[in-house]
């Protein structure tokens, strides 16, 4: 299948993006909703930033849909988030272990499956540095703030936009929205982490399309030896992907092509033949998700030639080269090694 041309640590507080709850007498700042922190943000910035767009606001609408938040709990999860919450409340389980029991997935309406030409595969929500990032998952009310929360984290890490309680962008440090990375690294600056996979010339072809992200593993583990006490639902969510990127890619046409995109740091891949290279479906301790990507590309291999995969062998952060590779025969599982000029 031939792919086609086309922080360091700050203070936690920003009173200007919180609400004031009281819990035990004691005031306690909770961070807003993403929608409501969204909208005041953006309007702070439009009426100082007159000399320009903000480029971190336009990377945030390549990423997201108005107020659509993907990580909205189903009728079916609803009972588990509530009892993790309420445990995480009442000093039953650690911060680390809510979130490892706690769905982080998002799901897209058709509308947004139409919309969008990109579609990003990501490997796990980062289990670093939590008591900043989801620090206020203590306080939240309901499993809506919740929601909220993983969007904002998640929309900070692709878009390449300042989480409201870090101050930077979550994952980059010390990378800030508006700093001097952005001139570095143009190609980023455009368009968040989907640009690792492309190169400027190629970006061309698809200025301006929206982005989808879709989580390979809803339930957060360091590395395969690292067992999670939810994988028995695993499989669940992984069908519900392989739906997902079918109709994705059934959505492709010649004239709207599109771009499905995987990062696959936990993936084996290896030397192939000549200068080829070639995923292993195989699982070890650190490579635990070649399988799941294998299953993606099955999935691929039985859409048009309108649908383009590459995928890339180091998680890309820090603009670092991230081993992009174009996915030439997805029954095979053959990649061959794309080198970007510029």
């Amino acid at each position: 299948m031939k792919f086609s041309p086309f922080a360091s640590q700050v203070s936690l507080n920003r009173p200007e993006l919180s609400d004031f709850i009281t819990r035990g007498g004691v005031a306690r700042k909770l961070l807003l909703p993403w929608s409501r922190w969204n909208s005041r943000r953006n309007g702070e910035k439009m009426a100082s930033a007159t000399k320009d767009l903000c480029s971190g606001m336009q990377r945030q609408k390549l990423y997201s849909f108005d107020d659509f938040n993907p990580y909205q709990a189903t009728d079916e999860e609803r009972p588990l988030v509530e009892e993790n919450l309420g445990r995480l409340q009442a000093g039953e389980i650690t911060l680390r272990s809510f979130l490892r029991q706690t769905p982080h997935f998002p799901r897209w309406q058709e509308t947004h499956l139409r919309q969008a030409r990109i579609l990003l595969v990501t490997n796990e929500i980062e289990l670093g540095d939590i008591e900043h990032l989801f620090g206020d998952l203590f306080f939240a009310q309901d499993i809506e703030t919740v929601a909220d929360l993983f969007q904002q984290a998640t929309i900070s890490w692709l878009s390449l936009t300042d989480h409201p309680r870090l101050q930077a962008i979550h994952g980059e440090t010390p990378w800030v929205e508006n700093g001097p990375w952005e001139t570095d690294y143009p190609r980023l600056s455009s368009y968040g982490k989907a640009a690792y996979f492309f190169g400027p010339n190629e970006m061309k072809s698809f200025a301006g399309s929206k982005v989808l992200n879709m989580e390979l593993s809803p339930f957060a583990q360091e590395k395969g030896l690292d067992i999670n006490p939810r994988n028995d639902r695993a499989l669940e969510y992984h069908m519900q992907n392989l739906r997902t990127v079918r109709r994705f890619c059934s959505l492709a046409t010649p004239e709207n092509p599109r771009y499905l995109l995987i990062i696959a740091n936990r993936a084996s891949i290896s030397h192939g033949a000549g200068n080829g290279y070639r995923l292993e479906a195989v699982q070890t301790a650190s490579k635990d998700k070649s399988n799941k990507i294998a299953d993606l590309l099955r999935v691929v291999q039985f859409c048009s030639g309108s649908v383009q995969v590459r995928v890339c062998r180091h998680s890309p952060v820090n603009g670092r080269d991230a081993g992009v590779f174009d996915v030439i025969r997805p029954a095979s599982f053959d990649l061959m090694s794309v080198q970007f000029e510029g």
